[in-house]
């Protein structure tokens, strides 16, 4: 999930939470209710498309260059973390993943 400032689009509106609280309201404990709500987060899909891209360009610029200090592990952590999403699963293919 990225969240930012500036305009998120596309994006989905969420509930951002924390497991204190999360594991307090479950017990019953009368605590306020001080999650984030309806914050703009750019659509996971999207993200997993650029991570894509940017693993392309830096193994692209790794084969130009020889240089192999390029880390890597980030963005495919990221890439197998949102492929354990249905909705990004269900965007692979769709016209706005092939034109993004």
């Amino acid at each position: 999930m990225e969240a930012g400032f500036d305009w998120v689009t596309p994006n989905e509106k969420v509930l951002i939470s924390f497991w204190a609280y999360d594991r307090a309201a479950a017990q019953g404990v009368d605590i306020m209710d001080n999650r984030a709500k309806d914050i703009a987060c750019y659509h996971p899909g999207y993200s997993f498309v650029e991570k894509l891209q940017t693993i392309a360009t830096k193994f692209r610029r790794e084969t130009e260059t020889g240089n192999t200090d390029v880390n890597f592990m980030p963005q495919y952590y990221d890439v197998y973390s949102l492929l354990g999403r249905e909705d990004v699963l269900s965007f692979i293919g769709t016209p706005e993943y092939i034109g993004h």
